[in-house]
């Protein structure tokens, strides 16, 4: 079922050449097929992410002073929104025990960069509370270049750091990644998305601008790092150069490497084992040991 829907539903729902509003909408029917966990809330953000949504184990609220965790969504700086993702968000939320946001950002090409990123900073600022409580960082693919733009601002801003952070395929540098050949094969990537995304949301900055190549700034500062890849998937070359950075520069890693899966399986958790298993890890990099569950 998780290799159909990637396959089929969508991956040819992302296709370039479509109109933009009807790859938005192909997304969000795709992932209301997701099942969702039970016994996990979602609310609408307020102030701290307006339009983002938190999802919440029972008992818990946005504030809870144990930890939080920031997600960011993915599609290519384009697509995807909270409610696509509300299924892997809601399934770290009942694994780390914690409350869970599922961010909204500016998407291009409306709001080509920095917009986007904007808006997450801000909500960094805001959900860690000022540094009153921990909070995890993880995102998919595009969502992974953001997810590590806030990290290493946050540490070069003197802002509160992540606790852990788990990537899934992440883009890291985006000059390298509008290179990749058209004839590259991936079963969820359609050719000529990411090159689409990376012009989109780059505006009129150069690719190889160097705000873009994440690993120009230097690693140290990052906290425990997941990083989750397959080893054909069209990023999985940006992946391996994050892992050989980060631990050259001391940060501790931990690497998925899979085979003969696809680009951000972790998004198919419920549907898919493997992506089951990959979210137990990022939980465990993410959350205090204190507040983990085992279940999904």
């Amino acid at each position: 079922m998780a290799r159909w829907l990637a396959r089929r539903v969508v991956r040819p729902g992302m296709a370039p050449g479509r109109p933009l509003a009807g790859r938005r909408r192909r997304v969000e029917f795709a992932a209301r097929l997701l099942p969702l966990p039970r016994g996990i809330r979602c609310v609408p953000a307020g102030a701290e992410n307006p339009g983002g949504e938190w999802l919440l184990p029972a008992g818990l609220d946005p504030g809870d002073a144990r930890g939080a965790v920031l997600y960011i969504h993915g599609g290519a700086f384009m697509l995807g929104s909270p409610a696509s993702h509300r299924g892997v968000a809601a399934r770290l939320a009942r694994l780390t025990g914690l409350p869970v946001l599922a961010a909204h950002y500016r998407l291009a090409p409306e709001h080509p960069y920095p917009a986007g990123f904007d808006d997450l900073r801000a909500a960094w600022r805001r959900i860690t509370l000022e540094g009153a409580r921990p909070v995890g960082l993880a995102g998919d693919s595009a969502g992974g270049w953001l997810a590590l733009a806030v990290a290493l601002h946050a540490a070069g801003a003197g802002l509160p750091r992540p606790a852990g952070m788990a990537l899934f395929s992440p883009l890291v540098d985006l000059a390298g990644a509008a290179a990749i050949p058209p004839a590259v094969v991936d079963l969820l990537l359609p050719a000529g998305l990411v090159a689409e995304g990376i012009d989109a949301f780059r505006g009129d900055i150069p690719a190889s601008d160097p705000r873009f190549d994440l690993l120009a700034t230097p690693l140290a500062g990052l906290p425990p790092l997941l990083v989750a890849y397959d080893d054909g998937e069209m990023l999985a070359g940006q992946a391996r150069r994050l892992v050989q950075r980060a631990v050259e520069a001391g940060v501790q890693v931990r690497v998925e490497e899979r085979r003969g899966l696809w680009h951000a399986w972790p998004l198919f958790a419920g549907l898919l084992p493997a992506a089951d298993a990959t979210l137990r890890n990022a939980a465990a990099m993410l959350a205090p040991a204190g507040t983990l569950r085992g279940d999904m």
